[in-house]
């Protein structure tokens, strides 16, 4: 089932498939209701998820107002996109091109892949994206060029959210060849040891905000306390909720 709320379609299903549902899309985000309010007037951020595939189901949040609005949303986190993306790559190795905030970031996450995937070196490839304006059309024709090159199957970007989105939008009109895009943001950095790692049953019970906040407090409190402005938005655009079946 997708469920729409101001034009954004959102991938309602509690398992995914990787390959029929994640490697067969052009575009997939993983907007956070903090991303959703940090960027509410940002037009570019918003054209990027109406205009992408589809969207995952990433807040709790939002998958309990849904709720509270008699649709049974299903939660699917980042957390479980890379969680599903990993076992994935065990049994079928991909080349990726992933982009990362800095140099430390990309080389844990590569000693990730290489350890917990069947993926070789050779098949991965890492850009370390400079810093990219905050509420700006953000474009870089030089990651469109090497990824072109490179020719990957996956494309990562692992960069903030509000700026990954129309980072995306952008590849999704430059990209040559077919390649999945996901903006998976930090999500991995659960599983690289970045962040606080976290058992999935944290995940399952919506309280991987909880395990930011506990290992850096002074980062993401304020976030997730500015994030609850998002019910009030929610509830003003509410009449724009429609589900559709898949």
């Amino acid at each position: 089932m997708y469920i729409y709320w101001k034009n954004i379609k959102f991938l309602s299903k509690k398992e995914i498939n990787f390959e029929q549902d994640i490697l067969s899309a052009q575009l997939i985000t993983v907007p956070a209701a903090p991303s959703m309010v940090e960027s509410k007037n940002n037009p570019w951020y918003y054209e990027a998820l109406e205009n992408a595939t589809y969207s995952v189901m990433d807040s709790g949040l939002f998958s309990l107002l849904c709720k509270l609005h008699g649709i049974n949303a299903q939660k699917y986190s980042g957390y479980r996109l890379i969680q599903d993306m990993l076992a994935y790559l065990k049994q079928q190795p991909l080349k990726l091109f992933v982009v990362s905030p800095r140099p430390t970031e990309s080389e844990k996450i590569k000693q990730l892949l290489l350890s917990e995937t069947a993926c070789k070196e050779k098949d991965l490839t890492f850009y370390n994206a400079p810093m990219y304006p905050a509420h700006a059309n953000v474009e870089d024709p030089e990651l469109a060029e090497q990824i072109n090159t490179f020719q990957p199957d996956l494309v990562m970007l692992c960069i903030a959210g509000g700026k990954q989105e129309i980072m995306g939008h952008f590849l999704q009109q430059k990209i040559i060849q077919k390649s999945t895009i996901i903006c998976t943001g930090a999500a991995i950095s659960f599983f690289t040891g970045t962040q606080a790692k976290i058992p999935s049953m944290v995940d399952k019970l919506y309280l991987g905000w909880l395990a930011r906040i506990i290992a850096d407090p002074k980062t993401f409190l304020p976030r997730y306390l500015n994030a609850f402005k998002y019910v009030f938005w929610f509830w003003k655009f509410r009449s724009s909720l429609r589900t559709e079946e898949e």
